[in-house]
């Protein structure tokens, strides 16, 4: 029984020293390229609905982060390197080992290009992933006045505006193209921006404003 321990102990050293050389010869010299074991997939995001914060800030980078893993390198010790193109802006980077946590991104398409590197300087192929944000927010439109506005026609039976009392205005957390106004009832049209000097006939017209 004594023999039998010794010779499993024994057996165990062998097999940990063989694994050992193993390692050692693929890392002298390591010439293997570090690899990614995992790579996030394309996401969707908002944008912020507060006014002029046309973009989103990431606020917890771990989702935008790869993982790396390397033969001969611990995990703990890779080097990641970033580059990234913010839509319609300037590439960003290389940056070492970022801290993504309020990085602002704008709305459209925004490509992430990770690598990783190990310590004998070895790149990795890239990891590349898309960060789409959409502006989900509506415009906030304000009129200039509310509720029904009695008037008096003029000699020729009707109302002309004047001056932009009535327009209405909007805000939005990216931009306005434009507002619009839909005349219906007694008068009809559209336009855009103002009434000023728009002629209303007798009778009811409701005004829509829409940005």
């Amino acid at each position: 029984m004594i023999m039998k321990r010794l010779i499993t102990r024994f057996s165990s050293v062998i097999v940990a020293l063989a694994l050992h050389s193993t390692v050692n010869a693929q890392c002298s010299p390591d010439l293997t390229k570090p690899t990614f074991s995992s790579c996030p997939s394309n996401m969707t995001v908002s944008a912020s609905s507060l006014t002029g914060t046309c973009y989103y800030t990431i606020a917890n980078q771990t989702p935008f982060y790869p993982a790396g893993s390397d033969v001969c390198t611990p995990p703990p010790l890779l080097t990641y390197q970033l580059t990234y193109f913010p839509n319609g802006q300037p590439v960003v980077g290389p940056l070492t080992n970022p801290t993504l946590t309020g990085i602002q991104l704008p709305t459209g398409t925004n490509i992430f290009v990770w690598r990783v590197i190990d310590q004998a300087g070895n790149i990795s192929n890239p990891c590349t992933y898309n960060v789409v944000v959409n502006d989900n927010t509506a415009p906030v439109i304000t009129c200039g006045t509310s509720g029904a506005q009695n008037v008096t026609a003029n000699a020729s039976c009707k109302y002309v505006v004047s001056g932009t009392s009535w327009d209405a205005t909007a805000t939005d957390n990216c931009t306005v193209d434009s507002v619009k106004y839909v005349l219906t009832g007694a008068t009809t049209g559209s336009a855009l921006t103002s009434l000023n000097g728009v002629q209303f006939n007798l009778g009811t017209t409701t005004v829509t404003w829409t940005a």
